[in-house]
């Protein structure tokens, strides 16, 4: 019964409170730095819409990706990234 646990423990699929520090995400509702928005990511495979700030001083537009850089309780605050990334809109077809 213990080894079965384990097999089960190590690969836990929920979502954790921090895991979202880290992760690259897609701008859905603006944001700004005293603006707030929603941006998607994709977190241990499943989509998650969350309330963001921006980090940078000027507004994330709709489309744009972030890094996510600080969690406080389900607000994140988060910064623009440069390079294109596949779209998180929809989920990728296996």
């Amino acid at each position: 019964m213990l080894r079965r646990w384990s097999r089960l423990r190590l690969g836990n699929s929920l979502v954790h409170h921090d895991d979202p520090v880290g992760q690259v995400g897609q701008v859905l509702l603006p944001c700004g730095p005293t603006q707030r928005g929603l941006v998607r990511l994709r977190v241990r495979g499943s989509l998650l819409d969350l309330c963001a700030y921006a980090s940078d001083q000027r507004l994330l537009l709709r489309g744009e990706r972030v890094l996510v850089v600080q969690q406080h309780d389900q607000l994140l605050w988060v910064t623009a990234l440069d390079a294109p990334e596949e779209d998180l809109s929809t989920p990728p077809i296996r």
